[in-house]
C-alpha cells in the first residue's frame, strides 16, 4: 500500500509548540525513508555510507569495504562477513 504524501498545514500545528508545517514534513518524510528500508517480505536494506559517513554504533553497508560492516562505539569498523 503505497503512503500519501505529506500533509502540508497553512499554520503552525500546535501554537504552544511552535512546530510548523516544516518540522511535520521533515519528520513525515524520515519515516517515509525508513519504511522504504523494510522490504515487503520482511528483510531490511542497509543504507550504504563511507566509513567516515557512519555514526559509531551503527550497521551499514561500507562503499570502501564493499561488504556489510558494523562500527563499534570507539569508532572501529568490523566486517561482518
Amino acid at each position: 500500500m503505497p503512503l500519501n504524501k505529506a500533509p502540508i498545514q497553512a499554520k503552525p500545528i500546535n501554537d504552544k509548540t511552535g512546530y510548523t508545517n516544516t518540522v511535520w514534513v521533515k519528520w513525515y518524510a524520515s519515516i517515509v525513508r525508513l519504511l522504504a528500508r523494510i522490504r515487503n517480505n520482511g528483510t531490511i536494506e542497509p543504507v550504504t555510507l563511507t566509513d567516515a559517513q557512519a555514526e559509531n554504533n551503527s550497521i551499514y553497508y561500507s562503499s570502501d569495504q564493499a561488504k556489510l560492516v558494523y562500527k563499534d562505539s570507539g569508532g572501529t569498523v568490523n566486517g561482518l562477513y
